[in-house]
């Protein structure tokens, strides 16, 4: 078993970039425990240098970075441009009340819930991983929720839940996708006898599904027996570092089309657009400016192998 909390580092990418500048003849350097790295080719005058942020290589602009980063304002510019985008509605810290407004979130909250029919889901407006992401169906608990949020970031995103069928990730190079996965999330399958609490430690324990932490509605249901055959997803959400494994997925050419629209648009010219399909289409999710394949290396079988290609041609165009 993979311990989810491992792949939220960036130790895989540096391993990667390291080896192949090795191979360009260009030289490393680290700092910041190696969330910065210096890249350096040539020598004197001639001396070409790059920095590598986290996951971000330097191919994108302050602004597509900053744009990306925002759930909010993405979905905002990919809507205008009439991209099919999960909607995302920005909410600021009641600190900063000069934007705010007098009448504060709540009004806004309790719109926004009763426009996407008392579903929706609240987040960090500039998180990532999965951390920080509620489903609320009551007033209450997304005024809980936010206030929780509220703690620690200074302003949070509230999109409808959507039931997502399928989630796609693609990683853009250019305008090119390197590499589709779809993300499927862990689930059990009854088997008529046992219990969910059986099948969900035989689960943990084994390494076909991997868990971080057990829902509130799974733990309603430990002690229901699952008709044999029935699946039950032990997880709404669809990130990597919640349990969910990448699968590489070929003609999607529809859906793929659509991420790089929407990177375009946003100028992302290196970066990750996750593509939801729902009974209404096909929708943009969000979009990453930075390449995170730390989730892919470890758990697929291809994974080191496609980050190392990746990230090769990545560092190639910086040095272009």
């Amino acid at each position: 078993m993979i311990d989810a909390s491992t792949v939220s580092t960036n130790a895989v990418m540096e391993e990667v970039v390291r080896a192949v500048c090795e191979t360009r003849g260009i030289a490393v350097e680290s700092f910041c425990q190696g969330w910065v790295l210096r890249l350096s080719r040539g020598e004197g005058e001639a001396r070409d240098v790059r920095f590598t942020y986290g996951f971000s290589l330097g191919l994108n602009s302050a602004s597509a970075h900053q744009l990306a980063t925002d759930k909010s304002a993405t979905a905002g510019v990919l809507a205008r441009e009439r991209i099919p985008v999960v909607a995302h509605e920005l909410f600021l810290h009641p600190s900063m009340n000069a934007y705010v407004g007098p009448d504060g979130n709540g009004p806004r909250l309790k719109a926004a819930f009763e426009q996407w029919g008392g579903d929706v889901v609240v987040k960090d407006n500039t998180g990532t991983g999965g951390d920080g992401v509620f489903r609320c169906r009551t007033l209450r608990e997304l005024e809980q929720r936010s206030a929780q949020l509220f703690q620690r970031v200074r302003s949070v995103a509230v999109c409808p839940f959507v039931d997502i069928q399928r989630e796609l990730r693609f990683i853009v190079l250019g305008d090119r996708c390197e590499v589709v996965y779809r993300k499927d999330r862990p689930a059990i399958r009854g088997d008529g006898t046992r219990t969910v609490h059986a099948l969900l430690t035989e689960a943990m324990g084994g390494a076909g599904v991997r868990v971080r932490g057990t829902p509130a509605e799974i733990v309603d249901r430990l002690e229901d027996v699952l008709p044999a055959g029935q699946e039950l997803l032990l997880d709404w959400r669809h990130n990597i570092g919640r349990g969910a494994l990448p699968v590489l997925v070929e003609g999607e050419s529809e859906a793929e089309s659509l991420a790089l629209r929407a990177a375009a648009v946003v100028g992302v010219r290196f970066g990750s657009v996750d593509v939801v399909e729902t009974g209404s289409g096909l929708a943009v999710l969000e979009i990453n400016s930075g390449v995170m394949m730390e989730g892919l290396a470890q758990v697929h079988p291809k994974g080191r192998e496609i980050a190392e290609r990746v990230y090769g041609r990545a560092v190639a165009m910086l040095f272009e």
